[in-house]
């Protein structure tokens, strides 16, 4: 995985030697709400978001002292929707920081979340639940 722009590209792994082994656990119903995250129509993604592994930390961005998205592991996010998990392992890269790097700043700065294929399918599992 990988980001650019006409200056520069930044891979999933030079963000990940960037933040180091810092894990937090977050709420899941806290990144819900700060992400805004609401279901779609498209329900392509069920088999991929099931099989996620969730010993891995997700990666989210930070800007403007907030969650913008999540960088790596919306699979794993959208599980531990689905599946009902009180926290998810997470790693942070805060683009406010005035350590970290101005190529990230200026790639990874103000993106949107690619996630929208898979809310559908936890709005449908959240709503088989209740029944």
């Amino acid at each position: 995985t990988s980001w650019e722009d006409e200056y520069g590209k930044i891979t999933i792994g030079d963000v990940v030697d960037y933040i180091g082994n810092d894990i937090r656990k977050i709420e899941v119903s806290d990144l819900e709400d700060k992400l805004k995250i609401q279901p779609t129509t498209v329900t392509q993604e069920k088999e991929r978001i099931m099989k996620s592994d969730l010993q891995y930390p997700i990666i989210l961005v930070q800007q403007d002292g907030e969650f913008s998205y999540v960088l790596d592991g919306n699979h794993r996010l959208a599980k531990a929707i689905v599946t009902g998990e009180k926290y998810i392992k997470s790693k942070v890269l805060y683009l406010d920081d005035k350590k970290t790097p101005e190529e990230f700043k200026r790639i990874l700065g103000r993106r949107e979340s690619s996630i929208s294929e898979m809310y559908n399918f936890i709005a449908n599992n959240n709503n088989n639940k209740k029944k």
